[in-house]
């Protein structure tokens, strides 16, 4: 993904061991602490929002808002929702939705806030594999009724709901961590975090260093 058509770019992050390859790799500054840990280096803003759905989208709308970014970007660790084996593989997504949404008692369809759509279609990156992406602030396990075969966070859809609202371009990327099937507790995920996070740190600082080059 080459991002130089953009003058400012916003990176949305919810924890700092997520953000941790790429301040190792590319200098930046930390430039704020409230309402957000920010760095910074020439038009590249890196915020680390914390998890959940409200300070995903508290951030990314700061970013726009305040700081001034005509792009985002998240990327983080998901789940997977199956026994499929695709633990640190980098998916870019294309459909984004926001699972814990049923207004369908009221006629609307689910996922679907009223009068909206019941997804948000995303820019994909077409170096990398595409899945739908699920997000909701619930860590889930193999009895959850989310469908098989797609992606699960807490952050995603926030970001590019809040994107959307201002009409800015925003990119998804989201390295498997756990599958679902097999969450019982956070046992399954804590063994497979670190993987899940080099499995991003490659292309991902690449992608920024060639935006700062």
């Amino acid at each position: 993904m080459d991002l130089k058509q953009y003058k400012k770019v916003g990176a949305v992050i919810a924890m700092e061991s997520e953000a941790e390859p790429i301040l190792k790799a590319i200098p930046l500054k930390k430039i704020a602490e409230k309402p957000f840990v920010i760095y910074n280096e020439k038009n590249l803003y890196v915020i680390v929002s914390g998890v959940g759905t409200l300070s995903a989208a508290m951030a990314a709308s700061y970013l726009i808002s305040v700081v001034g970014c005509d792009a985002l970007v998240n990327f983080g660790v998901c789940g997977y929702t199956g026994k499929e084996a695709w633990h640190g593989i980098l998916f870019s997504v294309e459909k984004a939705f926001k699972r814990d949404v049923d207004c369908t008692l009221l006629g609307y369809e689910k996922y679907a806030y009223p009068h909206e759509s019941a997804f948000l279609t995303l820019p994909r990156d077409k170096q990398l594999p595409a899945c739908d992406l699920y997000t909701s602030d619930e860590f889930i396990g193999k009895e959850s009724d989310v469908p098989k075969g797609v992606l699960v966070d807490m952050e995603g859809y926030s970001v590019a709901y809040a994107a959307n609202r201002y009409n800015v371009p925003c990119y998804l990327y989201k390295s498997v961590c756990d599958s679902t099937d097999e969450n019982v507790d956070r046992a399954n995920y804590d063994s497979k975090l670190d993987g899940a996070i080099v499995g991003m740190e490659e292309y991902i600082n690449k992608m920024f260093i060639d935006y700062l080059a």
